[in-house]
């Protein structure tokens, strides 16, 4: 939970979300012959390189600077999910994050 405003002492908390991407990379990436090789990483790093973006929107609707929020830092990480004969749900790996898609953009990942 985020306290807007912040609580005394909690000005420098880390707060994080996740944002699940998938299906708009199916949708919008160009069509790949199986469409699941659409996410495999030598085209998904270079599809969002290209057309990841990513803003601020305050409580009050207005949209700021992303340079007035030095602390932010957007990263993308993919799971691997496998899924095993017989299992009703997949088995996640190890996450592994991608800093090269978001380096160098305003919010982007930091070195």
């Amino acid at each position: 939970m985020v306290d807007y405003p912040p609580e005394e002492g909690n000005e420098d908390r880390f707060i994080s979300g996740f944002v699940h991407i998938n299906e708009p990379i199916l949708k919008r990436s160009p069509q790949q012959s199986p469409p699941s090789n659409a996410l495999k990483v030598e085209h998904v790093v270079p599809f969002l390189k290209k057309n990841l973006y990513w803003g601020v929107m305050k409580a009050d609707g207005t949209v700021p600077d992303l340079s007035s929020f030095p602390s932010l830092e957007v990263m993308v990480m993919a799971t691997p999910l496998t899924f095993y004969p017989g299992s009703e749900y997949p088995e996640a790996g190890e996450p592994v994050l991608y800093p090269e898609i978001t380096r160098g953009k305003p919010g982007g990942a930091k070195d």
